[in-house]
């Protein structure tokens, strides 16, 4: 077997689930991923899918471990939902933004920046806060703020995905883009 056949072969050898643990920037705790995990791979095994309804469908019983993570009073749960409408139409739109030197770009409407310390204590329960992206644009700290989350997002989605040899090329690039960005500040 030549070299690229055998990376080719650990690359698609079936992994293992070793661990779960929580995502950055999520609210479960240690033991919550731990068991929410267990469940939905088992809801996988059983459904042979891991769709919303499905993953829903599976928790509507008290006893089992993912109903607490759901909303079950209705009128409650269609307030959530509205919000949930709300945030997949404010995605669903890009605009074309003109620098004043001319060049264009495309961008989402919106984006969702970190509240910071101040707005928190000011009672703002909401961890982000959501702008178009002109307005952010248009503030030099807020731009600033953007690019250090943009930073942090990179390096989490490099995390997230380096089991990928097949695009270590990329890291690389990453790597560069971070070190650059750690020396700005």
């Amino acid at each position: 077997m030549n070299t690229s056949n055998s990376q080719q072969a650990m690359t698609m050898a079936r992994p293992k689930i070793v661990a779960f643990r929580p995502s950055p920037g999520h609210t479960v705790t240690q033991a919550q991923a731990t068991v929410y995990g267990e469940e939905l791979v088992r809801i996988e095994r059983v459904y042979g899918n891991l769709e919303n309804r499905t993953i829903w469908t599976a928790s509507q019983a008290p006893a089992s471990p993912l109903h607490d993570a759901f909303e079950w009073d209705n009128r409650t749960a269609a307030d959530k939902f509205r919000d949930e409408q709300a945030r997949k139409l404010k995605q669903s739109i890009e605009v074309e933004i003109r620098f004043v030197d001319g060049h264009t770009a495309t961008a989402p409407l919106t984006i969702a920046l970190q509240r910071t310390e101040i707005e928190v204590q000011r009672g703002n329960r909401t961890p982000l806060r959501v702008e178009t992206i002109v307005r952010v644009l248009s503030n030099k700290q807020k731009v600033e703020q953007m690019l250090e989350e943009a930073m942090e997002q990179l390096a989490a989605w490099r995390e997230r995905y380096r089991c990928l040899e097949e695009i270590s090329q990329v890291w690389k690039a990453v790597d560069v883009a971070l070190r650059k960005q750690a020396g700005r500040s």
